[in-house]
């Protein structure tokens, strides 16, 4: 999901509903973390390591990123037919904590307990 999300985001248009549709995604479970774009621009604006375009990118700009990535992700989660986990953050959580939460949905999943 995540080189198909790339894909969409960095080929601009449409492809979503073009391509990758066609394109199979192979996952039991996808788990979104939902959190306010403001704050996830914020973030990726003052991280030290400048790996991503996305990061560089002007405010405006990257707030325009970050809602077609967003777009993007509901298509691509929409038509895989995946079980999709979605944990909110605020801004307030921090990363380990989120994926303890994660953990611990996976196994009551496993263990047949859901919720």
């Amino acid at each position: 999901m995540q080189t198909l999300w790339t894909l969409g985001l960095r080929a601009g248009g449409n492809v979503a509903t073009g391509v990758l549709p066609g394109l199979s995604v192979r996952a039991d479970l996808v788990i979104v973390v939902e959190a306010p774009l403001d704050v996830v621009s914020d973030r990726l604006g003052s991280r030290r390591s400048v790996h991503s375009r996305t990061q560089r990118l002007p405010g405006p700009d990257r707030l325009a990123e970050l809602r077609r990535g967003r777009e993007l992700l509901g298509e691509l989660v929409a038509s895989s037919g995946c079980e999709r986990l979605v944990l909110v953050n605020d801004g307030d959580q921090r990363p380990p904590d989120l994926a303890r939460g994660a953990a611990q949905w996976v196994l009551r999943a496993a263990e047949g307990v859901r919720g």
